[in-house]
């Protein structure tokens, strides 16, 4: 996490060392967390899950082995405690060679 997330202002977080091969990166955002296996799915390999309900993609282009994200979080009290949860993607355009990060779980501050 780059910052705490707070309401009102952005959360940001960055990704690192991941594949500048791989330029299509992916952040997944979720309100609940998950263990999803989802190899075979673009080409993942064994053991790649999805860490989380993915209701909100973020998809860019990013030839560089770092992806920062960016969530502006809405200035409504009612957020405060909410928990959210990130996981980046990284796809390369041959076949076979998608890739996930670890999960990040945060709760917003009030």
């Amino acid at each position: 996490a780059d910052n705490d997330p707070w309401v009102g202002l952005a959360f940001g977080a960055t990704c690192a060392n991941l594949s500048p091969a791989a330029p299509v990166k992916v952040a997944i955002w979720g309100f609940a967390s998950a263990s999803a296996p989802i190899t075979g799915v673009l080409g993942a390999g064994p053991g790649c899950l999805l860490l989380n309900s993915a209701d909100l993609i973020q998809p860019a282009v990013s030839p560089t082995a770092t992806y920062s994200v960016s969530l502006p979080i809405p200035a409504s009290p009612t957020l405060a405690g909410a928990a959210l949860q990130l996981q980046v993607a990284e796809l390369d355009l041959t076949p076979g060679n998608l890739a996930t990060s670890n999960g990040l779980s945060i709760t917003v501050g009030g």
